[in-house]
């Protein structure tokens, strides 16, 4: 009898180890003042890490596009919100723009978010990012 239960528990074992949760694929697009990023990075960090989820990351290519993954490229994010973070320091193509403005660097405080749902397998998301860069001047040199 001990030997049956220990037989059929430990298919149940085995199944629930090294199961990940459903991963979503999730691209889209990145534009700024209405051209797409040329590069950059990508972050979705989840509004509730207590729960489990992971953070997600992706490449922005030169068209403005991006792939999440997880753990290896294309793997996607589990279901969840998030906060989304943006970094690149080049132009948006063609636009003779300056790099996008620093509020979106950082998911504390970019205005940015993603609700992930948990289907379909696929989904697109994307973001336009809007406002001017901002930045400090440097003072005014006394004369020599």
């Amino acid at each position: 009898m001990r030997r049956t239960l220990l037989m059929a528990a430990v298919p149940a074992l085995l199944a629930g180890c090294g199961s990940d949760p459903k991963l979503i694929r999730v691209e889209g697009t990145v534009t700024y003042r209405g051209r797409p990023l040329t590069n950059g990075m990508i972050n979705f960090e989840p509004t509730d890490p207590a729960k489990g989820d992971e953070a997600a990351s992706a490449l922005i290519g030169p068209d403005g596009r991006y792939r999440l993954r997880t753990r290896k490229p294309g793997d996607g994010i589990a279901p969840g919100s998030y906060r989304v973070a943006v970094r690149s320091d080049a132009e948006p193509a063609g636009s003779g723009a300056s790099a996008i403005p620093p509020e979106y660097e950082s998911a504390d405080r970019s205005p940015l978010t993603a609700d992930v749902a948990p289907t379909p397998d696929q989904q697109t998301i994307d973001f336009t990012l809007t406002g001017t860069k901002t930045g400090t001047k440097s003072p005014p040199r006394p004369p020599e």
